[in-house]
């Protein structure tokens, strides 16, 4: 009876690991998977469970192990870490991921970062994981959770990358540069709250300008990594309204006011003038000139989120 029990035990736990691995996200597994395949090891037990139930992902390991043959036949000096440049090529999924065989085996960021895939998803189109809330300060908005339709306006540009263990290349940094679609301009992160913590995924100093900038790069730590770790970096992209504003529903410029845009890189804004810091403003922002104090050095503004204070009225554009 007790050797019944047992059997039945075990029978119900594979069920349940079986099923777990069945459920489990295709792009998760392929990673394990890459990972198992540079390392020479057999892949978790997870991944093979995954693998008994998944066809597309039997086929991603076959292609992974004809990919190697090929790349070692061109070339016996490429290491299998560039193989992961072609992993989604390979692995199928999403048509809104671009893929090329000559920039997937470039390594297309600095530091020895390789890119595994990039993505662009445009308004309407399924989030690829939970992005939080896009809505702006003066629209409020749900939480954008994996699957939900991205907002109108938002597109988000994302990469894939690996950090390979160690130290970063000789003289350079690791980072990862995402560029906004023609039209578009930079509006906001948006990580993968699953990121290793340990990369310290941060915008450089003087980094991207909210409605100014297209281009976006992204930092890591230049630490000796103890292994490799692979992140999902993204941001969103949004079109400029008239005024110039990338901030859904912005403020605009009411009676008695007069429109205007900050000058100045990065500019405090205060609750008076020279005092009382509330927050930045920066290049190219749009405001609502309401005033100059006597002395005419500070101005009060309304920016386009809505916030009102004083700045220097030489940040300003005359």
């Amino acid at each position: 009876m007790t050797a019944a029990l047992t059997l039945a035990s075990r029978a119900r736990e594979n069920l349940v690991k079986t099923r777990d691995a069945r459920d489990a996200d295709c792009p998760d597994v392929r990673t394990t998977l890459l990972d198992a395949h540079e390392r020479g090891v057999r892949p978790s037990e997870h991944a093979v469970r995954h693998l008994k139930g998944c066809d597309a992902c039997r086929a991603h390991k076959r292609d992974l192990r004809r990919l190697s043959a090929r790349l070692h036949a061109l070339n016996p000096s490429l290491g299998l870490p560039l193989i992961a440049g072609v992993v989604k090529l390979l692995g199928g999924g999403s048509s809104k991921v671009a893929a090329g065989a000559a920039a997937a085996i470039a390594i297309a960021a600095s530091g020895g970062v390789i890119v595994l895939e990039s993505g662009v998803f445009s308004p309407g189109d399924p989030a690829p994981y939970q992005l939080g809330r896009l809505g702006g300060p003066r629209t409020p908005a749900p939480q954008i959770r994996r699957g939900d339709p991205l907002p109108a306006g938002a597109t988000l540009v994302s990469k894939r990358v690996r950090v390979p263990a160690g130290a970063p290349t000789a003289g350079e940094h690791r980072s990862v540069t995402l560029s906004c679609p023609s039209g578009t301009k930079y509006y906001t992160m948006a990580f993968r709250e699953q990121n290793p913590p340990a990369l310290r995924l941060n915008p450089p100093p003087n980094g991207p300008i909210p409605g100014q900038s297209t281009d976006v790069r992204i930092e890591m730590t230049n630490a000796v990594l103890p292994r490799s770790y692979v992140a999902t970096i993204a941001i969103v992209c949004r079109r400029p309204d008239a005024g110039g504003s990338v901030i859904p529903n912005a403020r605009q410029a009411q009676a008695g006011e007069r429109p205007g845009r900050v000058c100045a890189r990065e500019e405090k804004v205060s609750r008076s003038p020279g005092a009382g810091f509330q927050t930045y403003a920066h290049r190219g922002q749009p405001v609502a000139i309401q005033r100059r104090d006597a002395s005419g050095k500070w101005t009060r503004v309304v920016l386009d989120n809505g916030v009102g204070g004083w700045l220097r009225t030489s940040a300003l554009c005359h």
